[in-house]
């Protein structure tokens, strides 16, 4: 039985990749610690996140270093497949050490999957190891196992402090940056949408050593209190997400730049509407969908969509966003990587 150590230790998304290897008979290990000890017999290693590695922070010269001795010690020992989940990590783009590390996942890798077009392009532009390398192009995954891992499904706005008939936009998962909140902001007040309601799950991502953040924070607080907003900053096990996403009309992805999210597979896995940016591999994900894009940035834009949104069939569109997001299976993922590596043996041979 073949082999394949899924190197993470992320303990939701990941199971989507591990059941589409197992589908096809293969034999999964999971976790950071084998590849990092340099231990087991793997037919090929699968890398998500290289920052995992590093402890998920910015790494010294010295971090990346031990993790090249490790990529180097497996390479022939076992195919190396990298998926592309982000150009930098998230609120890191363009650290230099950051880039030095994701270049060494680049330059060992045996094959490099992508999720859409539009990061095949945005990688090969930023990272020159990357260049004429193996490369594969697939549909984004679902979020199927976490849907199976929801403990109800059903609208809890009573339970949320919510009105029944309001109109209610969902923001799920952390804001990034002031830009982000700014953008939140003025397109919920400027979107002409009777009753409206915000419901944020997450918290606004800033220092807590800078003055100016702290400014932002009173300012982003003070601005909730007097909206129609609704808030969850506390961890939402993954079984509960279904409270807040039922709970929901559309849901809104904020994103300024950068490469991609997963809220608008989570989204369309559970049947929802998105309002999406026009960067990354937004386009590519909901492309001949009925979905909507605004200009990245723009809150006039994004308050437009929002007014479309209320008048669209949302219900329906969910729906057909469900439909979209059951075929976009790790099963279907994993196979494309499996048959690129054979094509890979072959053309060797």
């Amino acid at each position: 039985m073949s082999r394949v150590l899924v190197a993470t230790d992320e303990p939701n998304y990941s199971l989507g990749l591990v059941e589409g290897y197992r589908h096809f008979g293969w034999s999964v290990i999971t976790g950071v610690k084998p590849f990092m000890d340099m231990i087991g017999d793997f037919d090929v290693i699968h890398h998500q996140w290289p920052e995992e590695f590093v402890g998920w922070k910015a790494p010294l010269p010295e971090d990346v270093d031990s993790v090249v001795r490790r990529l180097e010690f497996w390479k022939g020992r076992a195919k190396s497949v990298f998926s592309v989940n982000n150009l930098y990590p998230h609120d890191a783009y363009g650290n230099a050490q950051y880039w030095a590390l994701y270049s060494a996942f680049y330059r060992f890798a045996d094959l490099i999957t992508h999720f859409s077009v539009a990061s095949k392009k945005l990688v090969e532009l930023e990272y020159t190891d990357a260049v004429g390398k193996n490369h594969i192009i697939h549909s984004p995954p679902n979020y199927a196992v976490s849907l199976k891992r929801q403990t109800a499904r059903g609208s809890c706005r009573r339970a949320l402090g919510i009105p029944v008939d309001s109109f209610v936009i969902l923001m799920l998962g952390r804001l990034r940056s002031w830009e982000e909140a700014r953008l939140v902001k003025r397109a919920f007040e400027v979107a002409r949408v009777p009753g409206k309601h915000l419901l944020i799950v997450g918290r606004l991502s800033l220092s807590k050593r800078m003055c100016g953040d702290f400014f932002r924070r009173l300012d982003w607080s003070r601005w909730l209190l007097w909206r129609s907003t609704t808030v969850e900053e506390k961890y939402v096990p993954e079984e509960e997400l279904f409270r807040f996403i039922d709970s929901s009309d559309v849901m809104v992805v904020p994103r300024i730049g950068g490469l991609s999210s997963a809220i608008p597979l989570i989204a369309m896995t559970f049947g929802k509407m998105v309002v999406a940016p026009d960067c990354g591999a937004y386009p590519d994900y909901l492309y001949g969908s009925a979905n909507l894009i605004y200009r990245t940035g723009d809150p006039e834009s994004l308050a437009r969509q929002l007014e479309r949104a209320f008048v669209a069939d949302c219900r329906r569109i969910g729906e057909e966003n469900a439909a979209i997001a059951r075929e976009w299976s790790w099963d279907r993922i994993c196979m494309a990587c499996l048959a690129a590596l054979r094509r890979d043996e072959s053309a060797e041979a």
